[in-house]
């Protein structure tokens, strides 16, 4: 798998060589567009200047071979032809070199091509897990983690919105929406990868409405005999981060790609047990106290695109969620306003608890 992407990267790595050789080939290509359209036009001149035929082959006798033998005039015109195809092949190869800007981008080592390629070997790095799970660093081979993590580094090297994404409208429509979590190393998420009696994490995924800036963190977790089902919610607000404030560890916000999150309420549900639905009516609230002490909860989104996102938390860790509805709906603001009314749990919370959840991740 490292190999793979180590290929795909290095072949992409070369922007000067993909440069030169495509020129070369639409030269070419152009070159010959133009030299078969002339010989074809050469059908369809009037009778008065096409050539004798009598001129075009030498006598044959049955011992001779019948090799075309050109008459000066003949030969002059297919000098004419092919240096007339040579001009016009180059004029259209300097015309879909620079008149065709969204060709030429994609011969770039930052292009889009480029960073697709990238993408899907990261994306094909990161291995399927067991109920739809994110893979951790703790689940997969040594050797994928890397893959992953170099991979995830050089499409962050690629990101189209390296400044000021928090300010940019198309990149916060295309934040808009749900995602869903696939790798991360943080220390909450392989925590969870192995839980006891029997319980494994499932699907976890996070749905975003910029309109309204709230999100919400929903992860599944299922008994391996399905003997029992449960849900976790996590409803928050977020906002862009202010240019220059410092994270946890540290990190001051220069690029413009940080969010501020602030977690309202964590719901904890057990929605079925021995196949009998019990409706979400056991379930345990706790309403997150943000420690005064503590740094604003932020994250840094430092890749983004239609189809994946890559979010580090502030102490680092890296969270890679693909655009994949969710099949748990956001809270209404009817639904927020009676979770709100509920007495909860309170709890204490810092920076960790969205720097490591994948928040705006």
């Amino acid at each position: 798998m490292a190999c793979a992407h180590g290929s795909v990267v290095g072949r992409l790595g070369s922007g000067s060589g993909l440069r030169q050789t495509r020129r070369g080939c639409s030269a070419i290509a152009c070159c010959a567009i133009s030299l078969l359209l002339r010989v074809a036009s050469r059908s369809f001149v009037p009778s008065s200047r096409k050539l004798d035929p009598a001129l075009t082959f030498a006598h044959r006798s049955p011992s001779t071979p019948s090799w075309p033998v050109y008459s000066g005039e003949q030969l002059l015109l297919r000098r004419r032809d092919v240096l007339a195809s040579l001009y016009i092949g180059s004029t259209l190869s300097s015309f879909f070199e620079f008149q065709m800007p969204a060709w030429g981008a994609t011969v770039d080592d930052d292009g889009p091509i480029a960073r697709i390629a990238v993408r899907d070997a990261l994306l094909e790095a990161i291995p399927r897990m067991a109920f739809g799970a994110p893979a951790t660093n703790v689940t997969v081979l040594a050797r994928d983690v890397k893959s992953i993590e170099a991979a995830a580094l050089r499409l962050e090297e690629l990101s189209p919105y390296s400044i000021g994404l928090t300010t940019s409208d198309r990149a916060l429509n295309m934040l808009n929406g749900s995602w869903r979590l696939v790798y991360s190393d943080a220390p909450e998420i392989t925590n969870l990868a192995i839980l006891p009696l029997g319980f494994q994490l499932g699907e976890v995924y996070q749905p975003i409405d910029i309109s309204d800036r709230v999100l919400e963190n929903q992860a599944s977790v299922k008994h391996s005999l399905g003997l029992a089902t449960g849900s976790t919610r996590v409803v928050g607000s977020f906002r862009p981060a202010p240019l220059g404030t410092t994270n946890a560890a540290g990190v001051v916000n220069r690029a413009g790609n940080r969010i501020d999150v602030d977690f309202e309420r964590v719901v904890f549900s057990l929605d079925e047990f021995l196949a009998v639905s019990l409706g979400g009516r056991v379930r345990k609230i706790v309403a997150p106290q943000p420690d005064p002490a503590a740094p604003q909860p932020a994250v840094d989104i430092t890749y983004l695109d239609e189809r994946i996102r890559i979010t580090r938390g502030g102490d680092g860790s890296l969270f890679v969620l693909v655009r994949e509805a969710s099949p748990t709906k956001l809270l209404d603001a009817a639904a927020k306003a009676a979770l709100r009314l509920e007495a909860g749990e309170a709890a204490v919370t810092g920076a960790a608890l969205s720097e490591r959840s994948g928040l705006p991740s």
